[in-house]
Parts: structure tokens; sequence; C-alpha cells
């Protein structure tokens, strides 16, 4: 019983570490992939209005720009749920 408390002390002192070492890391990679989600989605809104036009000349298609979104969802999500206890 004694290992057991030792042992989820350890582990919960690692996830405390890794939290306060990696927030930043996390917090800047949320807003990246925040900004890239508002770009993708500004993007798609210009390719529903055709005389909106496409800004940076970029001439994505609407499937490969929800194909992205997706993946940037996605990414959140990995960000936002990444386990502390873990590098």
């Amino acid at each position: 019983e004694l290992e057991q408390q030792i042992f989820t002390k350890e582990c919960a002192e690692r996830e405390r570490t890794n939290a306060m070492k990696y927030h930043k890391i996390k917090f800047f990679d949320r807003q990246k992939l925040t900004r890239m989600e508002r770009k993708v989605l500004k993007q798609l809104n210009g390719t529903q209005n055709p005389l909106h036009p496409i800004i940076g000349g970029d001439t994505k298609t609407k499937v490969q720009l929800e194909e992205e979104l997706q993946q940037i969802r996605t990414d959140m999500q990995y960000v936002k749920f990444y386990p502390n206890d873990s590098k």
C-alpha cells in the first residue's frame, strides 16, 4: 500500500512538472492553430461567395480547405488533451 501511495505521488508530481513546463508551448500551439483555423474559415467563406476574391491568390478548392480545417481541428484537440504525464 505504501509503494502504491509513493507511485501515485510521483506520478502526480511528474504531471504537475510537465504541465508547468509545457504550458507556454501548448499556449503558443493553440494560438497558432486558432489563427490557421480563422484563415481557413475566411477562405471557405470567400469560396462560397463568387464575387469575393480569394485572399493571397491561393486557389485551393473547397474540398481542400475543408480537409485542411478538419486537420487543424484534429491538431487542436491533440494539443488540448495531450496527457501531462508524458513528454
